[in-house]
């Protein structure tokens, strides 16, 4: 399974705690963080990729890219302006984006 953070910056918890669910259930995950930079604690457990700021025009277009050349299966925001975003953009979850959302 393939997840996609979004703005994760310093959650090793959550991180933790979907890498211990995965293994208690014998799912392979590989996880991935949109972050504004690479110098930020999580890029430790995950794969990180840099992006376009939340508030920038060009962010909606990334982040569907991003899920499609990924394979994401669940994209998880982590931050108000990521949620803000993703509840813009159901409309084109299934559709687009062929992944959920949290």
């Amino acid at each position: 399974m393939n997840l996609l953070f979004i703005g994760a910056g310093k959650r090793f918890t959550l991180f933790e705690r979907f890498f211990g669910a995965a293994y208690q259930e014998s799912i392979t995950l590989k996880v991935f963080s949109i972050e504004d930079s690479h110098l930020v604690p999580i890029a430790q457990l995950a794969s990180n990729i840099i992006g376009a700021r939340f508030s920038d025009p060009l962010f909606f277009d990334f982040l569907i890219q991003t899920v499609k050349s990924r394979g994401i299966d669940l994209v998880i925001p982590n931050m108000d302006a990521a949620t803000v975003i993703l509840a813009k953009a159901k409309s084109f979850v299934g559709v687009r984006m062929s992944c959920s959302c949290l």
